[in-house]
């Protein structure tokens, strides 16, 4: 269903962009949004000018300090389904280093690892997300990629990455990574705090990663408020390593129970997870219901309050409109009320 709401707002895309397209003897409106990115330490730049563009997105997802404190341990961690068993923080962090140097390789299988997901990853130019299971330990690996260039060009990542920079504020899959853990440690407390919910509702453990061969990209601001430039650096490379979730069977919307019960655990959460069913896995061993994706899915979609949809169907509709209005309804005096404040939600 999503991918059909997707495809309508591709087809309206495509026909109304030549439509809204800039004249090339229109003179740039000097206060647009701009950024320009860089490897840390290196000359080369690249420039982006957009009124989507925010403050929030680009320069406050990324929490150095949090980061810092939710590495990979290097002691041994327990596995979730098997607590007599253990494995050294350090043997996964050399294994994804090794990774690493699989693909810069050029490689496209690897030793310790199999591939559950890449849709979302150019090989050649070493950016997007990348997911990954270790063949020999139960853990599960989001590898991030991006480089100044990619940051610089959102317009080259596909429709769907487009309909999230329009709707989020310049937000991609990089930046929305930074939030799985903290947002993580929000819905967890919340979940065993409810008698009721947590019986039968949980979540992975989860930690941040900043491979050896990982840099730091470099983001200069303008035209966002009163501070003048912004600056922000954060890692190119990095990854979240989460307990592998052992499935007793598929969570489907064509099954009336998960279609009700993940709604039902989002509306409790205030939609604070992406409600996609596929976020969702009934646990093997537990019976429990695993929320599997923790991205800030306000943050992700741009909403500047908390959202209650009743259904799937108002969930999608609500979207589509959004997206619309983001894209193509903005008047100038919101888009310089959205450029000029400052919006925390995670």
């Amino acid at each position: 269903m999503l991918k059909k709401v997707l495809g309508v707002g591709a087809v309206i895309f495509l026909v109304h962009q030549p439509l809204l397209a800039r004249s090339q003897f229109r003179p740039q409106d000097p206060q647009m949004p701009r950024i320009e990115t860089r490897w840390q330490q290196e000359s080369e730049s690249f420039t982006l000018r957009d009124y989507h563009l925010t403050e929030y997105s680009l320069f406050q997802t990324f929490d150095e300090k949090f980061f810092n404190n939710h590495l990979l341990p290097s002691e041994k961690i327990v596995y979730r389904a098997d607590t007599s068993k253990t494995v050294s923080g350090e043997i996964l962090k050399k294994l994804i280093d090794e990774l690493i140097d699989e693909m810069y390789a050029g490689k496209k299988t690897f030793k310790h690892f199999t591939i559950i997901r890449n849709r979302d990853f150019n090989s050649s130019e070493f950016m997007g997300l990348i997911i990954l299971k270790f063949n020999d330990y139960p853990f599960v690996v989001k590898l991030f990629m991006e480089t100044p260039k990619s940051l610089a060009s959102p317009y080259s990542k596909g429709i769907v990455p487009l309909f999230t920079f329009y709707m989020g504020g310049g937000i991609n899959r990089h930046l929305i990574g930074f939030t799985r853990i903290k947002n993580l440690e929000i819905i967890t407390a919340k979940i065993k705090a409810d008698p009721s919910w947590s019986t039968f509702i949980d979540t992975p453990r989860k930690w941040f990663l900043r491979p050896n061969k990982s840099k730091w990209i470099e983001i200069t601001g303008h035209n966002f408020g009163t501070k003048e430039p912004i600056k922000k650096c954060l890692p190119g490379t990095y990854c979240i390593i989460a307990d592998a979730i052992e499935s007793s069977r598929k969570t489907s919307m064509l099954n009336k129970r998960d279609n009700t019960l993940c709604l039902d655990v989002c509306k409790f959460l205030d939609f604070w997870i992406d409600p996609h069913i596929d976020n969702f896995m009934w646990e093997a061993g537990t019976n429990k219901l695993v929320v599997v994706d923790t991205e800030h899915f306000p943050s992700l979609m741009g909403f500047e309050q908390n959202m209650m949809f009743d259904s799937y169907v108002s969930w999608l509709t609500y979207l589509a409109g959004k997206f619309l209005n983001d894209t193509f309804f903005r008047s100038k005096a919101e888009r310089r009320s959205f450029q000029t404040h400052t919006r925390v939600v995670c």
